[in-house]
Parts: C-alpha cells; sequence; structure tokens
C-alpha cells in the first residue's frame, strides 16, 4: 500500500510537470508569433476607402545649413518630417521628395513606415539652392487612387506665399526665420588677362540683411 501511494504520488507529480511544460511551451510560442507579427508592420483596413497618398518634401538646399535653429535647420526639417509621419493613419501611403538641386524621390509611396523613416534619415543638405516648383511637380505626378496630400517643409517665405496645384490639402511648415546675412552668389576663378603666370579671381558678395 505504502508503494502504490507512492507511484501514485509520483504519476500525478509528472502529469503536473507535463501540464506546466506544455503551458510554457505555448506561451513560448505565443510570444515569438507576436514578435514576428509586430516586425511584420501588419496594416488593419477599418473602411472601404482607398488610402490616402501624403508626399513629403524636404528642402535640403543650402540655406538649411543655417544653424539659427539647433542643431540646424535641415535637422529640425528632419524631425518635423517624422513628427508629421508619425500623426498619419496606418493605411495611408507616404511617399518622400527633395527640393535641395534636382528634385528627388527619394521614397516611393509605402505604408511601411520604417522605410519612411530610413529615407528621411538617408537625406544629407547639400550646397545648392532649393527648386521648390519643380519638387511640387514632380510630387504632382506620383500617382494616386484616393485623396492627395502635400507636406512642404522648408524655410523659404515663398511656402507660405504660392498656391500650389494638384493636391486635396497642403500643409506648409516653415523652419528658421530671416537673418542678417552677407554671402557670395557668384564665383569664378580664371587666367590673369595681363599676366600669363597669374590668375584672376571673380566673387560677387550680396548683402542680404535689413540695413
Amino acid at each position: 500500500l505504502v508503494w502504490l501511494s507512492i507511484d501514485n504520488r509520483s504519476a500525478v507529480s509528472s502529469s503536473c510537470y507535463r501540464v506546466r511544460d506544455l503551458f510554457s511551451l505555448v506561451a513560448q510560442l505565443l510570444v515569438l508569433a507576436l514578435l514576428v507579427l509586430a516586425l511584420s508592420e501588419p496594416q488593419f483596413y477599418w473602411r472601404d476607402t482607398a488610402p490616402k497618398l501624403v508626399v513629403v518634401v524636404i528642402d535640403n538646399s543650402a540655406s538649411m545649413n543655417a544653424t539659427d535653429v539647433a542643431p540646424s535647420r535641415f535637422e529640425a526639417a528632419r524631425e518635423k518630417a517624422l513628427g508629421s509621419i508619425s500623426r498619419l493613419s496606418a493605411h495611408d501611403e507616404v511617399a518622400v521628395v527633395t527640393a535641395g538641386g534636382a528634385p528627388r524621390l527619394k521614397c516611393r509611396p509605402t505604408q511601411l513606415r520604417s522605410t519612411v523613416r530610413q529615407a528621411i534619415g538617408d537625406i544629407q543638405a547639400c550646397e545648392v539652392p532649393a527648386q521648390l516648383d519643380a519638387a511640387f511637380s514632380l510630387a504632382a505626378e506620383i500617382p494616386s487612387e484616393g485623396q492627395k496630400h502635400l507636406v512642404v517643409i522648408s524655410d523659404q517665405s515663398v511656402v507660405e506665399e504660392k498656391p500650389i496645384e494638384g493636391f486635396d490639402q497642403v500643409d506648409r511648415i516653415s523652419v528658421g526665420g530671416p537673418a542678417d546675412n552677407v554671402g557670395i552668389t557668384r564665383f569664378q576663378a580664371r587666367r590673369s588677362l595681363n599676366d600669363p603666370l597669374g590668375y584672376q579671381v571673380l566673387a560677387e558678395v550680396q548683402n542680404f540683411s535689413r540695413l
């Protein structure tokens, strides 16, 4: 009778261990499934309307290197762009266009926020003027089945004044403001006309201050 009792307790204990191990395995598989689901960035549609396309135009021209906004106008513009896409619905598509120099489509329309953030992070400020009109034209050419919104982030006052066609909604975000400045607007080096061994440097300096 004593041995039988011990054997019964051992059987019950073994069954408890098996049940506990089974629950542990199920819990681990559930956590793994949730982790894989989160990494895949699933999109859920709760309505039948077509997704909205938001085109973010970022000014990465030479003037955006100014440091009147810490750490620079361009870094502030990048942060504002990231903030803009974080407030969008999950089903909205986002495209990114740069306006410094020749406009470029840095990110094609996508719902993957990680792809958009990576594209914005890869943009670098350049040393040439902005071509906002050309950037707006490029943004307007991006096809969309639903509404089309434009987000413009720049330090140029023309962003607040000039109408932009081809979009259902336009959001203008200004970075920085007017500042006194003197800059070289033209520069050229050539051989001297009088000295065959010398060179001439031609520079045009413009005063942009209010004085």
